[in-house]
């Protein structure tokens, strides 16, 4: 059984959390800004949600679907304190680092993207 992230690149698996994140960021923004042709409020939270699958679905099999530090190093912890082996924190792989790191520099990556090539090109909000 292959086990997320194991054996491979800690660079691939940065550029992955990153792009994921980015993603992530990216449409969320453009789901609640109300300067786009926003959905009504109460498709909000299933739009996001089915963005998060989408990019679980697509991404999550490389680093084990991180995209958010909070979501993914509370487990990891948890199973390092319970003593499992492959925990992701003690067992000798150099990459527990990249789901910290990497969907914060996506955050900023997929908001910047968001802000400066989309959020600028769309006409002001109807008051």
């Amino acid at each position: 059984r292959r086990i997320a992230g194991r054996g491979t690149d800690a660079t691939i698996l940065l550029v992955d959390q990153i792009l994921g994140t980015a993603l992530l960021v990216f449409l969320i923004f453009a789901i609640i800004d109300d300067r786009n042709q926003a959905p009504q409020a109460n498709l909000v939270p299933v739009l996001i949600g089915v963005i998060v699958v989408a990019i679980g679905v697509s991404f999550g099999a490389m680093n084990g679907y991180a995209i958010n530090p909070a979501r993914d190093f509370g487990p990891r912890l948890f199973t390092a304190i319970a003593g499992f082996k492959n925990n992701g924190l003690t067992d000798g792989e150099p990459v527990f680092w990249v789901p910290i790191v990497g969907p914060l520099i996506g955050g900023v990556i997929g908001g910047a993207v968001y802000d400066f090539g989309v959020r600028r090109f769309l006409p002001p909000a109807k008051a």
